[in-house]
């Protein structure tokens, strides 16, 4: 029987490939950015603005009348789920809010300071989270926020929030 002369060439090429293709394969997908809604009939105006830089929007499902502490246990199961099954980067999970919904921002960061990148709330009046008395300077060490209203009463309670810290 004779055996064959393969080129010295072909074997290590095929092997290099072959490897190349295997590691190529088993790199995890890119995680993606995200924004986290406390209200799901937000989702469709979230969607609209993020979807040109390819972001997920997360949504809870939430019982109707829920108090805001199921709110924000039912938005940390979305976002631990999308984090485990859609590819969302844990890093840059942002929490929004319009209108209203703005204190509950306040409200959910201090509750889970260390889940979020930053929060953002357009609109609404942080008062009411102030009033929950569950506010803590602290909890915004690391999670830094913006708010935009426009109430009368707003540049006060902005000036005191600052002036806390």
């Amino acid at each position: 029987m004779r055996s064959r002369n393969w080129p010295r060439g072909f074997v290590p090429a095929c092997a290099i490939s072959l490897l190349a293709a295997a590691l190529a394969s088993a790199q995890p997908a890119p995680k993606t950015p995200a924004v986290a809604v406390l209200d799901a009939g937000d989702v469709p105006r979230w969607e609209a603005w993020t979807k040109q830089f390819g972001w997920q929007v997360i949504a809870p499902t939430v019982p109707a009348g829920a108090n805001i502490d199921v709110r924000v246990q039912a938005v940390e199961a979305a976002v631990a789920q999308a984090i485990a099954k859609s590819g969302a980067d844990p890093a840059r999970i942002y929490l929004v809010a319009l209108g209203d919904e703005g204190a509950a921002v306040f409200y959910a960061i201090s509750r889970v300071p260390d889940l979020w990148a930053a929060g953002l709330a357009l609109g609404g009046s942080l008062q009411q989270a102030l009033d929950s008395n569950r506010i803590y300077a602290v909890d915004f060490t690391l999670t830094p926020v913006l708010w935009a209203a426009g109430g009368p009463d707003d540049q006060a309670l902005a000036a005191k929030v600052r002036s806390a810290g």
